[in-house]
C-alpha cells in the first residue's frame, strides 16, 4: 500500500466538536450529566464509541489503544498526571477489566 500524506476521508470527516455530532436525547443527557464521572462505553465496532467518548472530554483527551496489560499498568501508575484518557481495547488485554 502506498504511503499517502492525505488524511483518509473517514478521519477528516469525524466531528471535532459537540455541535458537529448527531446525538440522541439520551446521549446529549449523558454528556451533560457525566462530565466528571468515570464512564465505560461499549458496543460493536463502528458504533461511535470513540467519538462519543471524545465528546465526553470536549475532544481534549489522550487516546490510548491497549496492546498489552503493561499499557494499562502505566496509565494507572501515572493517572494523577492525566486529565482525560480514552482507553481502547482494554477488554482484550487486561484480565482485571471487571475490577475497574
Amino acid at each position: 500500500m502506498e504511503n499517502n500524506s492525505e488524511e483518509l476521508w473517514i478521519i477528516s470527516s469525524r466531528p471535532k466538536s459537540l455541535d458537529e455530532m448527531l446525538l440522541t436525547d439520551e446521549m446529549d443527557n449523558i454528556i451533560k450529566n457525566v462530565k466528571d464521572n468515570h464512564t465505560l462505553v461499549h458496543g460493536p465496532i463502528g458504533s461511535g464509541k470513540t467519538v462519543f467518548a471524545e465528546a465526553l472530554t470536549n475532544f481534549n483527551a489522550r487516546i490510548v489503544s491497549c496492546k498489552s496489560s503493561n499499557d494499562v499498568e502505566f496509565l494507572l501508575k501515572n493517572a494523577n498526571e492525566i486529565n482525560s484518557v480514552i482507553i481502547k481495547n482494554i477488554d482484550h488485554f487486561y484480565d482485571g477489566v471487571g475490577d475497574i
